[in-house]
């Protein structure tokens, strides 16, 4: 019985194997943003270019337009982690980028544990390079979940056409505009947080961890830039991101190292207190560009 079993489970992974690049993405859902994190960083350990530029940080860098990025820059950047988590993939992955942006607005979280096995572990990663079903792209779930939700989508609209007896599929209905409570709500959330002041000694060894990677890529030849995401200006000079700013400027000093600067003057205007809006997110982007170009070997 169990060996049947086994001969069933190859029988079936293979033939996945076989069907998978022939089959239709038009039913193809990436469901949640756990899963969307595992699939970027898994798309860096087995196709991003040897020389890429990757972007490593939270999701306030997450807001760096996909779009513009190009085939030479890689965001390892994911919403509920920061910095580390991407550098610890960097480091675990053996792949060594020519440059590096170190977003430092969330060096107090820790590295993603279940993120880094699922991306880099040895036998994860030998597997995948295999096939490709093994990969977050490859799950069967992917296409069941965008079937269902294009099920779910279809039978709404024909329910809508029967209920107000015109046959017809009804028009986009106009969403409420963001209530101003909730956003207030957010606001003073993101206030409270950054209001807390790090321990010292924590923030210290984080800031000496981070010291750890800088210099272990500098030696394999990468170029390492510091900068700090734009957030609201009443957020920016509470506790957290003061004394965050500070260590990481003191141990890493102007001059000494590669730092890209905002202009404090502009009025960056974002969705929640730390999340730009895509018109400034560009144009933190050209900034980007514009230092790479200018200022980079």
């Amino acid at each position: 019985m169990i060996k049947r079993s086994i001969i069933v489970c190859f029988l079936a992974l293979l033939a996945w194997h076989l069907a998978f690049p022939y089959l239709s993405r038009w039913y193809y859902v990436i469901p949640g943003q756990q899963r969307a994190n595992y699939l970027r960083a898994q798309k860096f350990v087995h196709d991003s270019p040897a020389a890429a530029r990757v972007i490593v940080g939270s999701s306030i860098a997450d807001r760096l337009p996909d779009q513009a990025l190009g085939p030479n820059h890689v965001k390892l950047a994911f919403p509920g982690g920061g910095a580390f988590t991407g550098l610890e993939i960097i480091r675990h992955s053996g792949r060594r980028p020519s440059v590096v942006w170190i977003e430092t607005n969330m060096i107090m979280r820790d590295a993603e544990a279940d993120l880094l096995e699922n991306a880099v572990a040895p036998w994860r990663v030998e597997l995948r390079k295999c096939s490709a079903i093994f990969k977050e792209e490859g799950r069967p779930s992917n296409f069941g979940v965008g079937i269902v939700k294009a099920a779910v989508a279809k039978a709404c609209k024909v329910g809508g056409s029967l209920a107000d007896g015109s046959g017809r599929e009804p028009e986009a209905a106009k969403g409420p505009a963001p209530e101003q409570g909730m956003l207030d709500d957010v606001m003073r959330a993101n206030r409270d947080h950054f209001e807390r002041r790090p321990d010292v000694a924590d923030l210290a060894k984080r800031v000496e961890r981070l010291a750890g990677f800088v210099d272990e890529l500098t030696r394999a030849g990468c170029q390492c830039v510091f900068f700090e995401m734009p957030i609201a200006a009443s957020l920016v000079n509470l506790a957290e991101p003061v004394a965050v700013r500070k260590a990481v400027g003191d141990r890493f000093p102007r001059g000494t190292y590669h730092w890209l600067e905002f202009d404090s003057s502009r009025a960056y205007q974002t969705s929640d207190g730390v999340h730009l809006v895509p018109a400034d997110a560009d144009f933190v982007f050209e900034r980007m560009l514009d230092f790479e170009k200018k200022q980079l070997q």
